[in-house]
């Protein structure tokens, strides 16, 4: 998927969120990424949660793990 596309659908699933407390957490992870050097927050990871992140890859290849945005962005 491309930039654009991505953009695109990232809009619309933060345009359905209704949940303040989720939207600050995506602010937050997003501006802190904006100032973080490519790479570096890779770089602060422990072996494990990089085990985790490799792990939590995985299983996302099986669309049988994977949750809907729109169930994902439910507001509770």
């Amino acid at each position: 998927m491309d930039a654009l596309k991505l953009k695109s659908d990232l809009h619309k699933l933060i345009d359905e969120v209704q949940n303040a407390q989720l939207l600050q957490v995506v602010y937050d992870f997003l501006k802190s990424g904006n100032r973080q050097h490519s790479g570096s927050m890779w770089n602060e990871l422990s072996a494990k949660q990089r085990e985790e992140v490799f792990m939590a890859f995985e299983e996302s290849e099986n669309e049988y793990n994977l949750v809907k945005g729109k169930d994902a962005f439910k507001s509770s």
